[in-house]
């Protein structure tokens, strides 16, 4: 749900949106399909042949069962949210305005727990059902349908997040033992580091692939298709990353 606020029901879709957040939205659940599912990862691999063949073994396993994992649950997010849509079509102007907003936000659920239960990502899966319903599914809604489901996910996000960040602060007072400031410090500096890297060299060559294509096309001026990501830009998207 803290993402939530990214599945606009009320225009375009998602994809318009989906601009600066969604690269960090996207990382955020990369990053947690590794951790959250280690005992799938891990499945059948011998951690006792740590010879330099069974380490290379090993890692392919690893990779693999990854790899699975990831496009399993792409796979049934988007699968399940194009059959919810034609479902829905097929009876959303039929149903009250409870119902539909009850149905996307109940799909949604059953989405993850389906996942979850095939030792998918439930997340990873919740966040692509998120995306293609709320591309399609919102020519299938009543327009009161539509407008009380954006407002009732931008509550369940806003409180989602105050919860989370919450949750964070009244972590850290009673981690005296076992928390290092040290650590910590560094995590910071790698991250920006590592956001810097990610950022400015990737926004040189988009500008660089922009000014030929503009040149081509003849197009000039701020407003013109293939504008040049500014340093100001830049700098925001290496920010707004941080909080992932």
């Amino acid at each position: 749900a803290s993402h939530s606020k990214h599945f606009n029901m009320n225009g375009g879709g998602a994809l318009e949106d989906f601009d600066d957040d969604g690269e960090q939205i996207f990382g955020e659940r990369g990053a947690f399909v590794a951790p959250q599912h280690k005992p799938a990862l891990m499945n059948d691999v011998d951690l006792d042949d740590l010879t330099r063949a069974g380490e290379i073994r090993i890692s392919e396993h690893i990779g693999v069962n990854f790899v699975c994992v990831v496009v399993g649950s792409v796979l049934h997010g988007v699968l399940s949210a194009l059959l919810f849509t034609k479902g829905l079509a097929l009876l959303g102007h039929t149903l009250s305005v409870v119902t539909q907003v009850l149905l996307v936000i109940l799909h949604g659920l059953i989405i993850y727990i389906m996942a979850e239960s095939f030792s998918l990502s439930g997340l990873m899966a919740l966040f692509f059902y998120g995306i293609v319903v709320s591309h399609f599914n919102q020519y299938n809604m009543t327009v009161i349908a539509r407008i009380t489901l954006a407002q009732s996910l931008r509550v369940l996000s806003s409180a989602s997040e105050t919860y989370l960040y919450a949750y964070l602060g009244m972590t850290l007072t009673v981690m005296h033992d076992t928390h290092s400031w040290t650590l910590s410090l560094w995590t910071v500096v790698a991250i920006f580091v590592g956001r810097a890297v990610a950022i400015f060299p990737l926004s040189a060559v988009l500008n660089c692939f922009n000014r030929h294509c503009r040149r081509r096309s003849g197009l000039t001026g701020v407003t013109a298709p293939h504008r040049p990501i500014t340093l100001k830009h830049q700098i925001m998207l290496w920010v707004a990353g941080l909080r992932g």
